[in-house]
């Protein structure tokens, strides 16, 4: 195997692939005309480039503009865009967040159990409290409170199982990402919501 001084190759770049020729002239200032043989043309721009001639390095090279010089084009991720809105699914005891058709957020609910059930309508979001405490239950602590209409809140909770559980409020988790603490956030006073579904159970 030569060195990387014993010789060179004249490569050339084409738009699709790249052809390797055979030439018996000898590259300008070397003095071994034997190992300065093999070149590569492009018929239409002669673009040329002088490189080591060991093979792995052409072969390198071949790889780079050939393919690697066809750059990717990846959409950068967009950003929300359109209104706020949220839908809670009681067939399915799920609440979902969006900003136009983006799904914001989704989390597992429990909403209001038999003889206690949630009111299913179209609402728009009322006040907010970081930690309130119920008016009709013992003064129970209900943080991140999202007023839906009347008594009726969103809330966190420390048991939310996958069933209608509650006195009438819509309970959400304050475990694991905390989506009680992300849905008060994020939700604003106005926002509408709307409560479809039955639960089957």
């Amino acid at each position: 195997m030569k060195g990387p001084d014993d010789s060179t190759h004249l490569v050339e770049q084409h738009p699709e692939l790249i052809r390797l020729r055979r030439s018996g002239e000898p590259t300008q200032g070397d003095s071994n005309p034997t190992v300065f043989r093999d070149s590569m043309r492009h018929k239409r721009s002669g673009v040329r480039m002088i490189v080591s001639s060991h093979w792995w390095v052409g072969f390198l090279l071949a790889a780079i503009l050939s393919g690697c010089a066809q750059t990717e084009k990846r959409s950068e991720p967009s950003e929300p865009s359109g209104p706020k809105r949220v839908v809670i699914d009681k067939t399915h005891q799920m609440l979902r967040a969006y900003e136009g058709e983006q799904l914001i957020l989704e989390s597992r609910i429990s909403t209001g159990r038999e003889g206690r059930r949630t009111p299913n309508g179209q609402f728009n979001v009322g006040v907010k409290w970081r930690m309130h405490y119920s008016t009709l239950y013992n003064d129970a602590p209900m943080p991140y409170s999202v007023q839906v209409s009347g008594n009726y809140f969103v809330h966190g909770y420390s048991s939310v199982p996958n069933r209608p559980a509650s006195h009438g409020c819509i309970r959400l988790p304050l475990t694991g990402s905390n989506p009680a603490r992300e849905f008060f956030e994020w939700v604003e006073p106005g926002t509408p919501i709307a409560i479809v579904g039955r639960w089957q159970g």
